[in-house]
């Protein structure tokens, strides 16, 4: 039997299991840096097969790691497991943790015929927490030859377009007054908010067709007869490069300052996390056939890691 049937042989043995931890992690879902039932039942479900796993680790709560192998070079394989809020696993988290795990099971006799080391490593808050920066600035990647997932979609893509993130929280201080009685009196924070999307909103028309910059109202007032003295809103900034979200920081930032001094309301603007999109050039010679190995056999899972190994 060659690796690559051991391989297929040893998913074909843990196919039924993770199809009950796709299943329960869909029915339970939990937001970021909450992911306390999730990470674990996942770590239950991995200690069946190996007790080593660290939880948690590296910092973070709802982290965890596991280790196959001692020598050779280090291949993470990234286990997403946080949802959205009120719409659960739209993002399909639960179908990510499911296949890495698979893979990471699924490889562990197989390492030491390879000459490689496979991590899995549990990544909470990836829905807007920065938990793999946290992770990796607290050394959970250190090490690492290559780093990898799959992420569920519509279509299959080879080799898939990263953007850069700046998240912001903008708020707005005002007065309360009451809204018939005396207007005057107050200083409308919510006037503030709406003109800030409608800043965003105009400015849309002349950004470039790969830049986004999308928000929500978080808080908004209370009775439609008390002038909001605070709201609140978040918004995500996307662009295809550090320069692209630079220019459109900076534009953001023009449009909460207008929409201040237009409605006379003091603010502030919280940086929530940044990531970058982080691309290596890996010079893998001899490893080469040993990475190419592993692209064979996690081909249904990551197909688009291919371009980058051949």
């Amino acid at each position: 039997m060659t690796i690559k049937e051991e391989f297929k042989s040893e998913l074909e043995s843990l196919h039924k299991s993770l199809i009950e931890v796709n299943d329960w992690m869909y029915e339970n879902p939990e937001l970021a840096f909450e992911e306390f039932e999730t990470s674990k039942y996942l770590v239950n479900y991995i200690k069946k097969y190996d007790p080593e796993v660290a939880h948690p680790t590296h910092g973070l709560d709802t982290a965890f790691e596991v280790t196959f192998g001692k020598d050779g070079p280090l291949v993470v394989l990234c286990v997403e497991y946080d949802a959205l809020p009120e719409i659960g696993h739209a993002c399909g988290h639960n179908i990510i943790a499911t296949c890495s795990i698979g893979a990471g099971l699924g490889l562990r006799n197989l390492v030491d015929q390879l000459g490689i080391r496979v991590k899995l490593l549990g990544t909470p808050a990836e829905e807007g927490g920065g938990g793999k920066i946290i992770l990796l600035d607290n050394g959970a990647f250190e090490d690492a030859k290559c780093s990898m997932m799959i992420h569920p979609g519509p279509y299959d893509v080879a080799n898939p377009t990263f953007s850069t993130i700046q998240q912001y929280k903008v708020e707005f201080f005002g007065k309360d007054a009451h809204a018939a009685g005396a207007p005057e009196e107050g200083i409308n924070a919510l006037d503030a908010q709406i003109q800030l999307f409608v800043n965003a909103s105009t400015y849309r028309q002349q950004m470039l067709r790969t830049d986004r910059m999308h928000g929500v109202i978080k808080d908004g007032g209370f009775k439609p007869n008390i002038i909001p003295s605070y709201t609140s809103s978040e918004w995500y900034l996307r662009s295809l490069n550090e320069e692209g979200l630079n220019k459109l920081e900076q534009d953001f930032l023009n449009f909460v300052n207008g929409a201040a001094i237009a409605t006379h309301l003091f603010i502030q603007c919280w940086l929530s996390i940044q990531e970058m999109p982080l691309i290596i050039s890996l010079n893998l010679q001899r490893l080469r056939l040993k990475m190419v190995v592993i692209k064979l056999y996690l081909m249904e899972l990551m197909e688009w890691v291919q371009q980058l190994l051949i």
